[in-house]
């Protein structure tokens, strides 16, 4: 059996448990969390994806994301994806949901509509912080100066380089992240 989420409703409300490629399949509601890590100096951590993965193999991405597992909030969830993804020991308590975005993109690669509530997660840590992914998801990370990573509502060579997302997302993202780095 695959690895089981939460199937939501329109308005987030949880239906029941269903395997993710059954969500995936099958245009289903589903939540995932949503970790961007930067620095006060003004650094965003952007991880780079395996080669191996099956989704956006070798792009640039979130510091740490995942769909939230069945029967977790999304700050279990969050809390869970940072550890296995790059080894950050984040407390549930310092986990706060900036802001939950309903997300439905087209996904023409795989004949389907991916519907997410996303849990949208900004933590600050120190650039001397030490990563360590063992998942095999990530192949790396690295910091990016927030300048740079503005740069992707307007470039398109630096957007292709990261896996998709709406506009309206990485508008707030932008935006959010500048808000916290000032």
């Amino acid at each position: 059996m695959g690895e089981l989420v939460d199937r939501v409703d329109e308005n987030d409300n949880i239906v029941g448990p269903v395997e993710r490629s059954f969500a995936h399949d099958n245009n289903l509601w589903h939540r995932s969390a949503h970790i961007w890590v930067y620095s006060k100096d003004g650094n965003v951590l952007i991880q780079r994806r395996s080669k191996n993965v099956t989704n956006h193999p070798g792009l640039l991405d979130i510091s740490a994301a995942g769909h939230v597992r069945s029967g977790l909030s999304p700050e279990e969830g969050a809390q869970a994806e940072l550890l296995e993804e790059i080894g950050l020991d984040i407390q549930l308590n310092d986990l706060r949901c900036s802001r939950v975005i309903k997300d439905e993109r087209e996904e023409p690669r795989f004949n389907r509509t991916h519907r997410q509530m996303l849990y949208m997660y900004f933590i600050e840590v120190s650039v001397s912080t030490e990563f360590v992914f063992n998942d095999g998801e990530v192949a790396e990370v690295f910091w990016m100066p927030y300048e740079t990573f503005a740069g992707i509502l307007s470039s398109k060579e630096l957007c292709d380089q990261f896996v998709p997302h709406t506009k309206q997302y990485l508008e707030y993202v932008v935006n959010e992240l500048g808000t916290r780095i000032g």
